[in-house]
């Protein structure tokens, strides 16, 4: 059954050069006075899980997919957004 989450979308910048934006979900749970980076900082796992994902590999090259697990240690950079959660059912 399908949990439902609060999600913001992030912009993660690789070090091979790819760009990743998707959702990032936490638990609905989670306090509103929680913002994203404060999230990503108390994370636990070594990879992020991102879903509904554009990968953009270069100026004209991008593609879509449904998921994505990321390594942190691949991460060069990660955009922050300027508002907090969407709930997602």
């Amino acid at each position: 059954m399908k949990q439902p989450t609060k999600t913001c979308n992030l912009t993660v910048h690789l070090r091979s050069g790819v760009k990743i934006s998707g959702l990032f979900h936490v638990p609905l749970c989670t306090g509103s006075k929680v913002r994203p980076g404060d999230a990503l900082r108390e994370k636990d796992s070594d990879f992020m899980l991102f879903s509904d994902v554009t990968i953009s590999e270069g100026p004209e090259s991008s593609r879509q997919q449904q998921a994505v697990l990321v390594n942190r240690n691949a991460i060069t950079y990660i955009e922050l957004p300027g508002r907090t959660w969407d709930v997602r059912l």
